[in-house]
């Protein structure tokens, strides 16, 4: 589309697809069977208070599990803003470069969460997290010194494939991290406080970094400080198995 056809009117185009999902929750409730653990536990009348009042540790561990994949995939949908601004490259590289990340998180998730039911978890996930902190800056630094179209589909499909490898454990992490009575409010408190947060202040704090520090790399800074919260969430998992089970044993 021509560029003010697009900037007046074409960007709500997309956003249309965003109806596709009205259907599918009545679909899934009609067809899909509730879990043998849930239908056989103790249920409670006020899983929100529960949540805030006696799981108050559980939910700030799912919020610091959270963290580095949110703020990850809002750098991603960053990238075409910051190949406009920072790199001076042409609108569409950017926008190709995101298809490149929509194209990774679509096929390498499904995999990865197959994965993690074999290996574990808080390893994979672990394991994702260290490479995301230790090549961001490095990552950022030879796009910015080395412009170029190759240059920036490869920091795009590198942090992509991490971020699937991380996300494609987090949902059963985080199902697994809360007592049957209070799953689904502690996993959609925790992921809509962690997601609004950490990620919808991302393009904010990136302006902020790209002005106060004047690098280009400073985009890595905000992933990398996301990169240390998240595993100490997940050693938190790790120590509180035992914790976690006594709790949901009590609910």
């Amino acid at each position: 589309m021509p560029a003010a056809e697009l900037a007046a009117w074409g960007w709500r185009i997309p956003f249309s697809f965003g109806f596709l999902i009205g259907p599918a929750g009545p679909i899934l409730c009609r067809y899909l069977e509730d879990a043998a653990d849930y239908t056989e536990a103790a249920h409670t009348a006020t899983p929100v208070r529960d949540v805030f009042t006696r799981q108050k540790a559980l939910l700030l561990i799912s919020i610091g599990a959270l963290t580095v994949s949110t703020a990850v995939n809002y750098l991603l949908q960053y990238v075409p803003t910051f190949a406009i601004r920072e790199l001076h490259l042409d609108a569409s590289t950017g926008f190709a470069a995101s298809i490149v990340t929509g194209l990774m998180l679509t096929f390498v998730t499904p995999f990865a969460g197959h994965l993690s039911d074999r290996i574990g978890r808080v390893k994979q996930m672990s394991t994702a997290a260290f490479l995301l902190f230790v090549t961001g800056y490095p990552a950022f630094a030879y796009v910015v010194s080395h412009v170029s179209v190759p240059a920036l589909f490869a920091l795009v499909a590198w942090f992509a494939l991490l971020k699937a490898i991380y996300f494609g454990a987090l949902p059963a992490l985080m199902s697994e991290i809360f007592p049957v009575s209070t799953r689904a409010t502690g996993m959609s408190i925790g992921y809509n406080i962690g997601v609004t947060v950490f990620g919808g202040f991302t393009p904010a704090i990136i302006i902020w970094l790209l002005s106060a520090t004047g690098s280009k790399a400073a985009p890595s800074f905000y992933m990398m400080f996301t990169a240390v919260i998240s595993p100490a969430a997940l050693a938190a998992v790790s120590r509180g198995k035992g914790t976690m089970r006594a709790a949901g044993a009590a609910a």
